[in-house]
């Protein structure tokens, strides 16, 4: 398969809009940008392309796919709006990194749910997205475009790695500014559940809200998984990797070391640990007084830990206040919850 590339300026051309849309109500995929990641999508309608979407990635397919829309009013379409919050978080936080879990109706086929009776829908930002839904007028079912269970992409470079010659269309908007998967809030409930934290934590949405909500991403959930990333192994390197967690200056110790013992490891940190090291194979993730910037170079730190060809590595923890909740989140599953305490 030849993959064609576009870019957005090329979603202007009305004859390239006409071909998008015939080739996703066909069952093609299209490779996108969003604020958060790219997106493998698909017509969210037509069982075929989700069925296309998890052969692609290698997807477990009771994991739930997320259906990106142009508009709020879209909504009722596909979905059922029961609760009088899913108005106020919307207000808040759409267009954006936001994903809201509602009650389906039959439009969605449960392929695309992973077997479930709820939807998760997102509104994005990034102008190549909402160009792509606007022009085709298609609500795209569309997760993480990455080999399931390795590093989500966050780069142009890293889609046409994983899945150039394998869609039809991929199109070309740079690095997404944010890296981390939207935050994901279960409306089905009478109190709103936080089942993945993203760059909109949870102080933001109780302000919003001006009440408490849950925090449910923390539990294992041992059935179908209501969101994606709740269940599987996911974001993880090809090399070994283990968290280490501890006051700074026995982290430093420890990954030192560690560093004599094996020449052939990697570590990955912020700024404040790494510059204190010595070892060649160090990959610094930013100042932990720029969480965001720790946040976009994350998974890119993974796939440049692959590009080492290493056996192991560690990666330092952070805390999980604020946006190191959705980090660490990212980072526990990436190392299967192998962690070392060090004190």
């Amino acid at each position: 398969m030849k993959t064609q590339i576009l870019d957005l300026h090329d979603l202007d051309n009305p004859l390239i809009q006409q071909e998008l849309k015939r080739k996703l109500t066909q069952g093609s995929l299209v490779i996108f940008p969003t604020e958060t990641v790219y997106g493998i999508g698909g017509y969210a309608c037509l069982e075929e392309a989700a069925q296309s979407i998890y052969a692609v990635k290698g997807r477990p397919s009771d994991n739930p796919l997320i259906v990106h829309l142009a508009r709020f009013d879209q909504i009722e379409r596909y979905a059922y709006i029961d609760h009088p919050d899913v108005y106020t978080l919307a207000k808040a936080f759409w267009p954006g990194p936001m994903t809201l879990v509602l009650r389906k109706n039959d439009t969605i086929p449960m392929s695309v749910t992973g077997g479930l009776s709820t939807i998760a829908i997102r509104i994005p930002s990034h102008p190549v997205a909402r160009t792509l839904l606007e022009v085709t007028n298609l609500p795209l079912a569309a997760p993480s475009a990455n080999l399931s269970g390795k590093p989500s992409s966050t780069t142009f470079a890293h889609v046409m790695s994983d899945f150039n010659g394998k869609v039809e269309v991929i199109i070309d908007g740079g690095d997404v500014p944010i890296g981390l998967e939207s935050t994901v809030i279960d409306m089905t409930q009478d109190i709103p559940s936080i089942l993945r934290p993203g760059s909109i934590t949870q102080v933001m949405i109780e302000q919003v809200l001006k009440r408490p909500v849950l925090d449910e991403s923390d539990l294992k959930n041992g059935g179908i998984p209501k969101s994606p990333g709740m269940k599987y192994k996911h974001y993880a390197p090809l090399a070994e990797m283990t968290l280490v967690r501890g006051n700074p200056d026995a982290v430093i110790a420890f990954l030192k070391e560690e560093s004599l013992r094996n020449q052939g490891l990697a570590i990955i940190g912020p700024t404040e640990i790494v510059s204190h090291l010595n070892q060649s194979s160090i990959i610094d993730l930013g100042s932990l007084s720029d969480l965001n910037t720790i946040g976009k170079n994350l998974f890119s730190s993974f796939r440049q830990l692959d590009e080492l060809h290493v056996n192991r590595a560690y990666i330092v923890a952070l805390s999980d206040e604020g946006l190191g909740k959705a980090i660490m989140n990212r980072v526990l599953k990436a190392v299967n919850h192998h962690v070392i305490d060090v004190d």
